[in-house]
């Protein structure tokens, strides 16, 4: 994606709502800037190749730069707004759900004399209250765990319940069945990020479902074990595929850091340098440090420490190298300027 694509990118999402795009704002960030330090670097070498120091560099952007920049203040600003609008109505949505239980409060205390009115309460109430989605995540557990005890004192108090109850069972009895069949598809995809994606959202709907029939309590517990543990199996393996082929590369790093290492030892000891072949040696290992992918992270600031200095290092004895055969064909020009006129 260029840099034209990403502003027209930018510039449509935010015609839409900023809060449910930032995520693909956040993407569209990152691929900007690996663009933008892709050409800074580049620019940054191209300096230092001609001649010039790192700590002299300075890069200017371009207008797509600004432009870009100044897009994603407005989507900031803009979800600036629309979360604060947001709060507005998650704290309007906390009063309304603690009036529904009030009304749950007293319907648990009143003395019930006929099942119908009281079903017919409770299924209102039930309802409004499922209807109420926004909320701050500070607010829902202890609002969720006030509605939970309510509805339970209301099952124990009243004996006619039980056929609501029974009702209430069988629903959350399919819908777990329902969510087990979905977490068994989970274990054919390939791409196991979504995998763990899609776990972690049907695991929360799981927990969001009450309890099952007692006839089926048994079979649905053991069958979502069973398959959360190979699930749990197969994001094990990948996770340590991942931490095996970091290593990997941080042991291939690790040998192109002797490599350099090796050749700012000989500038340092002041040992003859065969300068295009060192050159070229440099470029090598450059080339392959960029192959390689990610590595621990852990080590991430302590290699690229020693990477950026070991190269600084080469830098400095080149442009010093390249200076001193600068004075000295000027030298011999000088001295070939006065053998011409003698």
């Amino acid at each position: 994606m260029g840099k034209q694509e990403i502003i027209g990118k930018l510039k449509e999402l935010l015609e839409k709502n900023a809060v449910e795009v930032q995520s693909e704002v956040k993407k569209i960030q990152k691929e900007y800037k690996i663009i933008w330090t892709e050409e800074f670097e580049n620019a940054k070498q191209t300096f230092i190749d001609e001649g010039g120091k790192a700590k002299d560099f300075n890069y200017t952007k371009s207008k797509e730069d600004e432009e870009v920049t100044e897009l994603l203040a407005r989507f900031e600003k803009k979800k600036e707004i629309e979360e604060e609008k947001l709060d507005t109505i998650r704290d309007e949505n906390k009063k309304k759900k603690e009036e529904l239980l009030s009304q749950l409060e007293a319907l648990a205390e009143a003395d019930i004399k006929e099942i119908t009115p009281v079903v017919k309460k409770l299924r209102h109430i039930q309802m409004e209250w499922k209807e109420i989605k926004e909320l701050k995540k500070s607010d829902y557990p202890e609002l969720q765990r006030k509605y939970n005890g309510l509805l339970d004192k209301i099952n124990e108090n009243i004996k006619a319940f039980d056929r609501l109850q029974q009702y209430d069972l069988q629903k959350n009895t399919e819908l777990k069945e329902e969510l087990l069949k979905k977490i068994e598809q989970l274990l054919a995809l390939e791409d196991i990020k979504k995998m763990e994606e899609l776990f972690k959202i049907y695991k929360r709907e799981w927990n969001q479902i009450g309890n099952v029939t007692t006839e089926k309590y048994a079979e649905i517990k053991i069958q979502f074990n069973e398959l959360h543990q190979k699930i749990n199996e197969k994001l094990e393996t990948y996770h340590n595929t991942l931490e095996a082929q970091k290593k990997q590369n941080l042991e291939q790093k690790k040998q192109l850091l002797s490599e350099l290492r090796t050749i700012a030892n000989k500038i340092k000891n002041n040992e003859e340098i065969i300068w295009r072949e060192t050159n070229k040696k440099v470029q090598q290992i450059k080339n392959e440090w960029e192959k390689i992918g990610h590595i621990p992270a852990d080590t991430v600031k302590t290699i690229y420490e020693d990477y950026n200095a070991l190269l600084d290092t080469y830098y400095n004895a080149k442009r010093k190298y390249q200076e001193q055969i600068k004075n000295i064909k000027e030298k011999i020009l000088n001295e070939l300027e006065t053998l011409k006129d003698n």
